[in-house]
């Protein structure tokens, strides 16, 4: 970042700052590009959905139209806030009679009236809100909502709420809708449904055994058969999680599976599991090692040395990337540095040994910035938050993000004290921020000038000092004579 640069967005925001309110906004603002998802909280909070919901009761059919559509297309990051929303009407009580009432009307409004009747319940909404918008309906109006934003998002993390807290409301409400659920989401659900076969409310018990079945899942070596990592990885958690012991063996097959994510989730239900796995897990070791494991072995000591003896391999070669990172950032071949780091993280790109890769990712950052190569340097900063993201130095990293940002968007002339300020935050050791930061907001010149002025007043006090001593001086030396004069035997002056 260029002092011209500096002094010139200096400039735009003080021009921002002195013609007032209506255009200091536009500057705060700062159409931007935003920073990274990790670095600023976008996520809805329970009481900004509370007010979505209050909007759907507006008289103003735009803003109720704009709650509605805000409300069925929230992200991912809004499951936190939906989960506890869903926790909140359930604990407040409300007339589940009255609501499903609204939801018939829902369906009835597009002209079908049987209540298993195949229908887009969404589309009724907006046309249900114009005649009426009493309590009833403006809940209706809410489920159905987030129930298409939780679908829409098609992960098992939003299935997990879907079957085991917006179902679980009421046993009438989406018997009819969890069918077309199921038909939109398929095998996503599966991880869900096998968490909830123990779900303390019975119809939702009875729910996923009865869907589990219709899907041809109900056994673990079929619900098993998934070629995503991630949808795998989560139905071997819902077994570990419910210790349903009939899926035990499947998921000890998993221990040792070359996928980090999948025996990473299967060492981990095996470990709920506790003892009542040792003998697959010995016949497990037999069959990875060639070899009895010791009899003397608890569950634990079995996994752990499974564990070793399948990962050496990829140990071996990522320690020896590792070094080669290191000793070529040690030499400044940064390119080559790079090379070994990537390759090091092709067969380990998360975990235990990916964690060790953050440092060296931080490092060559630091190489890329001093070249002022920013977008190089938040690529580097980025891929070390991913690998260690509660690590000691996450937030010193966070704070990097943040001020290359900032710089980034300052040399556009795009002002951005907020993320200066978040930067200093997470890090006060950010000493360039702080320098930047102050030149921007005229911090320094005022700390400069009160510095002169102090500094002044110190010059003038001394000065009158000094000349209040050369004056008491001088009269000291005027009386001296006087004083001094000598006196007669009997101690009276001279005539």
């Amino acid at each position: 970042m260029t002092h011209a640069a500096r002094v010139a967005a200096r400039g735009v925001l003080w021009s921002a700052l002195l013609l007032g309110p209506p255009l200091a906004p536009l500057f705060a603002r700062a159409d931007a590009p935003r920073p990274a998802p990790s670095q600023v909280d976008t996520a809805p909070s329970l009481s900004e959905l509370t007010a979505l919901q209050a909007n759907l009761a507006s008289p103003d059919a735009a803003q109720r139209e704009q709650a509605f559509d805000t409300l069925r297309s929230l992200a991912p990051d809004a499951l936190p806030a939906i989960a506890r929303r869903l926790e909140s009407i359930q604990g407040h009580g409300f007339d589940a009679t009255a609501v499903l009432s609204a939801m018939s009307e829902l369906r009835r409004s597009q002209g079908v009236a049987a209540p298993n009747g195949d229908v887009d319940l969404a589309l009724g909404v907006l046309p249900l809100l114009a005649r009426s918008r009493d309590r009833a309906s403006v809940l209706a109006a809410e489920l159905v909502a987030l129930l298409r934003a939780l679908e829409a998002q098609k992960t098992p993390e939003a299935s997990e709420l879907i079957v085991g807290k917006l179902f679980a409301l009421d046993s009438k409400l989406f018997r009819y809708e969890a069918q077309r659920t199921r038909a939109r989401l398929g095998v996503l659900l599966i991880p869900a449904l096998i968490r909830h076969q123990t779900h303390p409310r019975s119809w939702i018990r009875s729910l996923c055994v009865d869907t589990l079945l219709a899907m041809g899942v109900d056994k673990p070596g079929r619900a098993v058969q998934q070629d995503d990592v991630a949808l795998l990885s989560a139905i071997l958690a819902s077994y570990g999680n419910t210790l349903n012991f009939e899926a035990m063996p499947v998921v000890v097959s998993y221990v040792t599976d070359e996928r980090v994510e999948v025996r990473d989730a299967a060492r981990a239900a095996v470990a709920r599991f506790g003892k009542n796995a040792i003998w697959q897990l010995r016949e497990r070791y037999l069959n990875a090692t060639g070899k009895e494991a010791d009899p003397s072995w608890s569950y634990q000591r079995l996994l752990a040395d499974l564990a070793r003896t399948v990962d050496a391999p990829k140990r071996v070669a990522f320690e020896a990337q590792r070094a080669a990172a290191n000793a070529a950032l040690d030499a400044d071949d940064f390119a080559g540095a790079q090379q070994a780091l990537d390759t090091a993280l092709i067969e380990s790109p998360h975990g235990e040994l990916a964690v060790h890769a953050a440092p060296l990712y931080e490092r060559l950052a630091a190489h890329f910035e001093a070249e002022q190569q920013f977008d190089d340097a938040l690529s580097a900063l980025r891929r070390a938050l991913r690998l260690d993201p509660a690590g000691e130095g996450a937030n010193r990293i966070k704070a990097r993000i943040d001020f290359l940002e900032a710089e980034l968007r300052l040399a556009q002339g795009q002002v951005d004290v907020a993320a200066y300020q978040r930067a200093l935050a997470l890090d006060p050791a950010l000493s360039a921020a702080r320098e930047t930061l102050d030149e921007l907001t005229g911090e320094r010149a005022r700390r400069d000038a009160a510095r002169r002025k102090t500094v002044g007043l110190a010059a003038a006090t001394l000065l009158v000092g000094a000349a209040f001593m050369v004056l008491r001086g001088s009269r000291r030396r005027g009386r001296e004579p006087e004083e001094d004069a000598p006196s007669d035997a009997d101690g009276s002056q001279p005539g």
